[in-house]
């Protein structure tokens, strides 16, 4: 409701702000981005989260051990995996572009390139949250069994 910047101090524009959001065509495209990062998103983590709870829950791999390895990512501070796969996305020194190196491949700019870029960042959201989601219906199996 207020209109602020580093040299002034911010003065009263009701709702000045909001009607600005909606003519601005940023505003949109931003939504629609959003959108897409969250059906894709969630929706590969619910059904990757689910698959591998069926299979903890109905197979031999019910140890703790690999219990808590799928857990690691859910464990680790999202600033942590900001940095972590940043480092890794890198195209000159990521270990990714290295790999692919490797095996002859060209160097891909994964954060440079707004397409790859939102399939980069939805990939590490995914990795982060798939156990999240495989924990609640993990615990979801258990609890009916």
């Amino acid at each position: 409701m207020h209109k602020a910047s580093l040299s002034e101090i911010g003065r009263f524009v009701g709702l000045k702000n909001y009607l600005e959001a909606f003519i601005d065509i940023r505003f949109y495209h931003a939504f629609k981005v959003t959108g897409i990062f969250v059906v894709i998103a969630v929706g590969l983590e619910l059904v990757i989260g689910t698959v591998i709870a069926v299979l903890l829950q109905a197979s031999a791999f019910r140890s703790g051990l690999v219990k808590s390895l799928f857990l690691i990512p859910m464990a680790m501070t999202p600033a942590v995996i900001g940095i972590l796969w940043r480092l890794m996305y890198d195209t000159d020194f990521g270990i990714i572009n290295y790999i692919l190196g490797i095996f002859g491949m060209m160097k891909i700019p994964w954060l440079v390139h707004p397409t790859i870029a939102l399939l980069s960042l939805i990939l590490v959201d995914v990795w982060e949250w798939t156990p999240f989601i495989m924990l609640i219906i993990y615990a979801g199996l258990e609890s009916i069994r």
